[in-house]
């Protein structure tokens, strides 16, 4: 019966508030000693802002294209683009993923290639044993077939790694001044199959977002941790 009640009374509830805004509610229900139960709708304070802006210039320079990490707020994550003042809350892996690619520019393989590649941890089907995932390697260009694309003596993942072209002779022409002016962006590679890259401020290299694992990684690993109050002065 008291079951039966409940229910009666959150579609009375339910019927007040338009359809579209529901999502945004949550059913509170209370008992007291003896019994008697009270049920209101409550506005939830989980729903926060997928963008925020930020007002101080000076210290969003600072932090610009960086992921930041709230410690003292569970972790929480923010984007923060390389080229707007806006910061992007990354809440799961998935969602993560699917903001950082929106915010993707175009770029050309020959001038992706001008960064450095940078690894932290592959995911998915390595079919040479090579260390790099097909996906990784279908990204740039060598043989997933073959775990020394160019047939020198040095694996696809060493010369990766290190900097040296895994299809061609010779190291890559890295250029560290136009790594720079890419610092903190996403790029996709338009002329390929849209991979997409971070380019992280810190070491200037990029790294693949192949999908919810590697941005996993890239929160998990290159994330600048920074104080509830220096966000606070960073957004308000």
């Amino acid at each position: 019966m008291k079951k039966l009640v409940y229910l009666l009374l959150v579609l009375i509830i339910s019927a007040s508030i338009p359809a579209s805004a529901l999502a945004n509610y949550t059913f509170i229900t209370t008992c007291n000693d003896a019994g008697i139960c009270t049920t209101k709708l409550q506005k939830s304070t989980e729903q926060a802002t997928t963008k925020v802006s930020a007002v101080n210039k000076k210290l969003y320079n600072q932090l610009r294209g960086r992921i930041i990490i709230l410690s003292e707020r569970n972790n929480e994550a923010y984007y923060v683009d390389a080229d707007s003042l806006n910061l992007y809350r990354l809440r799961s892996n998935t969602e993560a993923f699917q903001i950082l690619t929106k915010q993707g520019q175009n770029i050309s393989t020959r001038n992706l290639e001008k960064i450095q590649a940078g690894i932290i941890r592959m995911h998915g089907h390595d079919s040479d044993i090579d260390g790099l995932s097909d996906k990784f390697e279908d990204a740039i260009g060598t043989d997933i077939y073959n775990f020394n694309t160019d047939n020198d003596t040095y694996s696809d993942y060493w010369e990766v790694t290190n900097g040296y072209n895994p299809i061609g002779k010779g190291k890559y022409a890295l250029n560290k001044a136009y790594a720079k002016q890419q610092a903190g962006k996403i790029l996709i590679q338009a002329d390929n199959n849209g991979e997409a890259w971070y380019i992280n401020p810190s070491n200037l290299k990029r790294y693949y977002l192949g999908s919810k694992y590697e941005v996993g990684d890239v929160i998990g690993k290159l994330g600048v941790k920074i104080l509830n109050y220096n966000f606070n002065r960073l957004v308000k």
